[in-house]
Formats: C-alpha cells, sequence, structure tokens
C-alpha cells in the first residue's frame, strides 16, 4: 500500500528539523510483577508464560473473575498496557481489568516509561539501520509491534514513503493477530498508526 502523497509531503517537514534518536535500549527483558494474591491458576499461567517474553509487554487479569490479556513486544510499555487491557476486558464480565505483570528493559528501572522508545525487535533491527547511511534513511514504528524501514535512498521523500509502506503492513498483519472482538476498537484508538521515529541525510550532507 502507497501512502497518500499529501501524507508524505507533510512528513517531509521532520527533514528540515532534527528528529532525537528514539529510546533504544539493550537486549535484557526484566518482568515486574502486581500484586496477584487472587489471580486464577489460568491467570497465574499467563502471568508466567509472559514474564519470560520480550519488553515491552503487559498482562492485565479481572479481579475476581477469570479473564486476562496479554501483549508483549510492543514498542512501548504504554501500548503494551492498553492492549492488554483491551484484550482482557474483551472478556471479562466485568469492566475492569487490572495490572498484574510489565516487561520492561531492566535499564528503565522505576522512571517514567518513554513514549519513544522502540519495542525488542525494533530496537535490533535499528542498530542494523543506524548503520547504512549513505543514502536518505527513515525508521517508522507503530505503538505495536511493527516497525518498516528504508536505506540508500535518493531522496527523503522515498525513504519516508517506503518506510511508512513497510510500516503500514507489518502493522496490519499484526492488528489481524488480534481477537477480532478488539481489532476495531484497538486500531481506532491508534495503536495500530505508523510514525517516523527517524530520518536522516546522507553521511555526506549531514551537518554534524
Amino acid at each position: 500500500m502507497r501512502f497518500p502523497a499529501l501524507a508524505t509531503l507533510a512528513l517531509l517537514g521532520l527533514a528540515s528539523t532534527a528528529l532525537a534518536d528514539p529510546t533504544v535500549y539493550g537486549t535484557g527483558s526484566e518482568p515486574f510483577y502486581f500484586d496477584t494474591s487472587g489471580a486464577t491458576p489460568d491467570q497465574r499461567d499467563a502471568i508466567e508464560r509472559n514474564s519470560t517474553q520480550k519488553y515491552f509487554g503487559a498482562v492485565y487479569i479481572e479481579p475476581g473473575g477469570t479473564a486476562w490479556g496479554s501483549y508483549t513486544g510492543a514498542n512501548t510499555l504504554y501500548d503494551a498496557a492498553a492492549l492488554a487491557r483491551m484484550i482482557c476486558l474483551s472478556h471479562a464480565q466485568s469492566d475492569t481489568c487490572v495490572p498484574a505483570l510489565f516487561v520492561a528493559p531492566p535499564e528503565l528501572g522505576t522512571g517514567s516509561p518513554p513514549r519513544d522508545s522502540l519495542g525488542h525487535g525494533a530496537a535490533q533491527k535499528y542498530r542494523t539501520y543506524q548503520g547504512r547511511n549513505d543514502g536518505w534513511r527513515a525508521f517508522a514504528v507503530s505503538g505495536n509491534h511493527a516497525f518498516g524501514w528504508a536505506t540508500r535512498k535518493e531522496t527523503a521523500a522515498q525513504a519516508v514513503e517506503s518506510a511508512l509502506t513497510y510500516c503500514h503492513q507489518s502493522s496490519l498483519k499484526s492488528l489481524l493477530d488480534l481477537p477480532q472482538r478488539v481489532r476495531e476498537e484497538a486500531r481506532l484508538s491508534g495503536h495500530y498508526d505508523c510514525r517516523i521515529a527517524d530520518l536522516d541525510p546522507p553521511a555526506a550532507l549531514d551537518p554534524s
């Protein structure tokens, strides 16, 4: 799918201003547990299974009920939590789901999670992307675990459009992995929209 020309041109405003590099963490993931003393065996099993997944991840459970929802590999902890809660609520008999587990990089510590971060999978590809600077390059991410990148392009427009197109394709595939009952809500909530996280000129044109 090609992005509309006007959308691409609007994004090219990024080329004239420096984009801050996205927050990139290392390869480790660490579970952060909440009070789950009232969890059912199935909920505890879900928490345990997801505790070994890659960042950013979350598990939400229905207090006093049996429902739970999980999402892992998201590019931000905010999106992982929102999607896990959304999935939990879609199964719950009540209107309440609470956090049971977050999975994040150890470096995050107790600080507020950034909104410009990359998930584990995107971070690995971003490191490869950074080594290719002999043309225009762009890196796009969505709130879920999708990303797309383009390097060695002749123009900023080509890099932006290619990165967004690849990200959109990956995001759509990820959307179809969700339970059907929550797909529309997740899409309308913006968790599957793609944005440009990095846009750089060729090394020869980079003033830095």
